[in-house]
């Protein structure tokens, strides 16, 4: 009849009417074989065993607990690289590395307290920055000291 499903449902009545009885083991061989059948037309063919799924399961865990630590890292190398007055002052040459949502005025800002020197940053960067209006996170960008002629 090729129906697992029906079939497990009477396998299974036998099993609670006569649980010893003389075809006993045979019946729990075709639980078992029917029980595989229905799991792998269920699945798609893709029958994983329990180890098979834990140990998949404990992998997953394990690499999303990398990418929060590594995420976590990524932020505070973000924050490190945040300018402050004392890393600006003095320092010859200096790198920032883009973030997400950042303009050339931003940056500016961050390091010169005023949007208007953008062009100081694009003039030092020429060879990095292909269109000043799209940045891409990750650019590390060359930030030139600061001048007193402004």
């Amino acid at each position: 009849m090729n129906d697992p499903l029906n079939a497990l449902h009477h396998f299974k009545r036998y099993l609670i009417i006569a649980p010893n009885g003389a075809r006993a083991n045979d019946v729990k061989g075709f639980v078992k074989r029917d029980e595989v059948a229905l799991l792998t037309s269920l699945s798609g063919d893709a029958l994983i065993s329990r180890a098979e799924a834990t140990r998949l399961r404990n992998e997953n865990l394990s690499l999303r607990k990398e990418l929060d630590e590594a995420r976590g890292r990524a932020h505070i190398a973000a924050i490190e690289q945040s300018p402050t007055p004392e890393k600006t002052k003095g320092a010859a040459k200096q790198t920032y590395v883009v973030q997400r949502g950042d303009t050339l005025a931003s940056i500016s800002r961050k390091f010169y307290k005023t949007s208007t020197r953008w062009k100081q940053i694009l003039d030092a960067n020429r060879n990095v920055i292909d269109n000043p209006k799209k940045l891409a996170a990750g650019q590390t960008l060359v930030i030139p000291a600061r001048t007193s002629s402004r």
